[in-house]
C-alpha cells in the first residue's frame, strides 16, 4: 500500500440457542458446487532467484526508530491511487438505526454459549507506541524466548514476562541500505516464528518512494537462528510484477506461502518462495498464481493456511488459500473457496494452482452498511471500517495426527441491523475433503466485534481476540481489547459466555485519524508449552493515536494435560464437493437424514433476509 502525507496534525439481541445450533448443523449438510462463471486461476509467474543480504550483527546495533512527536507528518498506508473501496450495499442504510432487531437464528448461525470460563490474562502489557503511521497493522508472534511484534514501519521484541529486549527498530534496516528494501518502511509487516525450523520470518512490502509505479517488492528476512535480536538474519528482495498488497504468510512444509491483494490487475494472488534455500541463506525463487477477485469491491485476499504444532502438514500437502464469498453479493451459497499451490522450485513449468472445492457455510451477510465504514464509537461521528470483506489473519492449521484441523474467522453483520460479529469456524479433515466441524457468530449482544484472530492449542481448545465498540446511545463502549474462548470439551459450535477485557482505550480514535482500524491482529500458540495463547491488537491513548497491546493467557487443564476431548465427539459433519465435480464427501450417515432440516434452513435464509430488504429504510 502507497503511503501518502497528510499534515502534521442499548437494547440486547433475542438468541434462541436451539434454533441456531439446527440452523448451523443444517448449513453443514449442504453440498455447494462451483457456481457459474466462477473465475478460474490464471497464468504462473516465476519471482527471482533473489540473492540474499547477510545481516550478521545484533539488531540492539542498529539505530533507534524515530519516535513520533505531535507536529511530524502522519502518514497513511495505502494502495496507490486507491483506498479500501466496498462495493454498493444496496438497500442497506449509510449507518445503521439505533437499537437491535430479532435476526433468525437460522440465517445468522448465532454461537451457542458454554458454561466454562475463559481464563484470565497471564501477561498483559504494551507494545510499540504510534509510528506516525495509519492503520498500525499490529501483529506479533511468539518464539522459545521472545515475543516479536510489528506494525507499520517498526519491530520491537519483548520477554515473555513483558520487558522489552529491543526497542524499536525501523524494519527496513534488516536490509542492505543500497536495496530497495533497505530504502523504505511502505508498510504492511508480518512476522511468523517457523517452530519446525526454529526461525523468525519477518515481512513487509516496499517500492521507491518516489515512485508509484514500482519496482515493487516483497521483502522477506528469515533468521539465521531461534535468537531473533542477535542470532543474524538473511534479507531477499524478490521484486514482483505488481503491488503485493495486504501479504498475509503461511508457515508449511516445503515453502512461505504469501497471499495478497493486488487491485491494479483486478486479481487477488498466492505466493510461494522457497522455504528450504532461504533458511540456508541461498538463493531463493518463488512463483505467484493470480485468482480474479470477486466483482464490486478492491479489498480483497487470499488467505494461506498457517501450520502450527508440532506435526507438518502430511508430505506431499499443497500449500492451501482460501476465501469466503457471500453469496447474496457474488452469487451462490455463502461459503468458503478452498485453492491449492503446488510448488516446483527446480522446474516452475511443474507449479500448479488450481480450486480444489468449496465448503458450505451457515448463512452470513458480510453488507454492514452501505458506506461500508459501519463501527460506529461514542464521542465522534468517526466510523471504523469492519473489513467485512476479507478473512481475517490467521488461518491456523494443525496436524491431530487423527485429523487436521483449519480454524479461521471474518466480521458478519450479526443481527440484520448493522451491528458486527465475529463469524469463526473450525473445518476438518480425516483423509478425505475437509468440511465443517463447527462454527458461530460470536455477537452475544448489540456492541461491535472485528478484526479477529484465531487460533487452537494443542488439546484443541480455541481463542478468540478481537475489538469491541458501540456509541453512546447503546452501550457506550469506547474500542476495547477482548477476547474469549471454549475448551476442546465443550459442546460444539459454543464459546464461553464470560469475555475478557484485557483493556479499554482512554478516547475514540478522531477523525483525524480516519476510519482504518487494525487493518489486522494476530493470536498465536506458544511453541514450547502449545498452549499459552498471545495476543496483540491496537487501542487508542489518551492523545487519540493508536497503542498496541500484548496479553497471554492459558488453559490450565491443557498444561495438566487433563483438556481436550473427543475429536470425533460431536463432529457437525459437512459436505464438500470438488470442484472438478466429483463426488459429494460427507461424514457420518447420519447427514442423509437431515435433509429436510437444510431445507428448512435455506428457506429460513430467504424469507428472513427478503423480510430485511423490505423493512431497511
Amino acid at each position: 500500500m502507497a503511503i501518502a502525507s497528510l499534515p502534521g496534525s442499548t437494547t440486547p439481541r433475542l438468541f434462541v440457542s436451539a434454533a441456531a445450533m439446527l440452523g448451523l448443523v443444517a448449513a453443514a449438510v449442504v453440498a455447494t458446487t462451483a457456481s457459474a462463471g466462477e473465475p478460474s486461476p490464471l497464468a504462473i509467474e516465476v519471482l527471482g532467484p533473489a540473492a540474499p543480504h547477510a545481516f550478521d550483527g545484533s539488531l540492539a546495533e542498529l539505530p533507534l526508530a524515530k519516535k513520533w512527536k505531535p507536529g511530524d507528518p502522519i502518514r497513511v498506508v495505502m494502495a496507490p491511487g486507491e483506498g479500501h473501496q466496498h462495493p454498493s450495499q444496496g438497500d442497506k442504510p449509510a449507518i445503521r438505526a439505533s437499537g437491535s432487531g430479532l435476526v433468525s437464528a437460522l440465517d445468522q448461525g448465532s454461537t451457542a454459549v458454554s458454561a466454562a470460563a475463559t481464563p484470565s490474562a497471564s501477561a498483559n502489557f504494551d507494545g510499540i507506541d504510534f509510528t506516525g503511521y495509519l492503520p498500525p497493522d499490529t501483529v506479533g508472534d511468539v518464539g522459545p524466548n521472545h515475543y516479536v511484534q510489528m506494525v507499520n514501519s517498526q519491530i520491537a521484541v519483548f520477554s515473555k514476562s513483558g520487558s522489552t529486549l529491543l526497542t524499536p527498530r525501523d524494519i527496513s534496516s534488516l536490509w542492505s541500505p543500497s536495496s530497495v528494501c533497505g530504502q523504505e518502511d511502505q508498510g504492511d509487516p508480518v512476522v511468523v516464528y517457523d517452530q519446525y525450523a526454529e526461525r523468525w520470518v519477518v515481512s513487509q512490502f516496499n517500492w521507491p518512494d518516489d515512485s508509484e509505479d514500482g519496482p515493487f517488492y516483497l521483502c522477506i528476512a528469515v533468521s539465521k537462528t531461534s535468537d531473533p535480536i542477535a542470532g543474524g538474519w538473511w534479507a531477499y528482495g524478490f521484486r514482483t510484477s505488481v503491488l503485493p498488497d495486504y501479504p498475509k504468510y503461511g508457515v508449511w512444509r516445503d515453502a512461505y506461502y504469501v497471499g495478497t491483494n493486488e487491485p491494479d490487475e483486478a486479481v487477488v494472488a498466492a505466493y510461494a518462495v522457497d522455504r528450504k534455500a532461504m533458511l540456508a541463506g541461498q538463493s531463493a525463487s518463488g512463483i505467484r498464481a493470480p485468482l480474479p477477485r470477486l466483482p464490486g469491491n478492491t479489498f480483497q485476499t487470499l488467505l494461506p493456511v498457517d501450520a502450527d504444532g508440532p506435526t507438518l502438514p502430511p508430505a506431499g500437502s499443497p500449500g492451501l488459500f482460501m476465501r469466503h464469498v457471500d453469496g447474496e453479493v457474488h452469487g451462490g451459497a455463502d461459503r468458503l473457496e478452498i485453492y491449492t499451490l503446488t510448488t516446483d522450485f527446480t522446474a516452475a513449468a511443474r507449479a500448479s494452482f488450481s480450486h480444489l472445492g468449496d465448503v458450505a457455510l451457515a448463512s452470513f451477510d458480510s453488507e454492514l452498511c452501505a458506506s461500508g465504514i459501519c463501527i460506529e464509537q461514542p464521542g465522534t461521528s468517526q466510523t471504523l471500517d469492519p473489513l467485512a470483506d476479507m478473512l481475517m489473519n490467521r488461518l491456523q492449521y494443525r496436524n491431530l495426527g487423527s485429523r487436521e484441523a483449519i480454524v479461521g474467522n471474518f466480521t458478519v453483520d450479526a443481527d440484520g441491523q448493522g451491528h458486527a460479529g465475529i463469524r469463526w469456524f473450525e473445518l476438518t479433515r480425516s483423509g478425505g475433503a475437509w468440511s465443517i466441524r463447527q462454527q458461530g457468530t460470536h455477537a452475544p449482544d448489540n456492541a461491535n466485534r472485528w478484526t479477529g484472530s484465531i487460533a487452537m492449542d494443542k488439546v484443541g481448545d480455541i481463542a478468540l481476540g478481537y475489538s469491541v465498540s458501540s456509541p453512546s446511545n447503546e452501550r457506550n463502549i469506547l474500542p476495547q481489547i477482548r477476547y474469549v474462548a471454549r475448551e476442546a470439551k465443550d459442546g460444539n459450535n459454543s464459546l464461553s459466555k464470560t469475555e475478557v477485557t484485557v483493556i479499554s482505550s482512554a478516547a475514540p480514535q478522531p477523525e483525524d485519524a480516519g476510519y482504518r482500524w487494525g487493518d489486522y491482529a494476530a493470536m498465536n500458540v506458544d511453541p514450547v508449552d502449545d498452549c499459552t495463547f498471545w495476543f496483540t491488537t491496537e487501542y487508542v491513548g489518551a492523545d487519540g493515536w493508536w497503542k498496541t497491546r500484548i496479553v497471554s493467557f492459558v488453559y490450565p487443564s491443557c498444561l495438566s494435560g487433563s483438556g481436550g476431548g473427543d475429536d470425533d465427539e460431536g463432529d457437525s459433519g459437512g459436505c464438500f464437493r470438488s470442484a472438478a465435480g466429483g463426488g459429494l464427501a460427507s461424514s457420518p450417515a447420519w447427514q442423509l437424514d437431515l435433509g429436510l432440516l437444510a431445507i428448512v434452513a435455506f428457506l429460513g435464509t430467504a424469507i428472513s433476509r427478503a423480510q430485511r430488504r423490505r423493512e431497511t429504510p
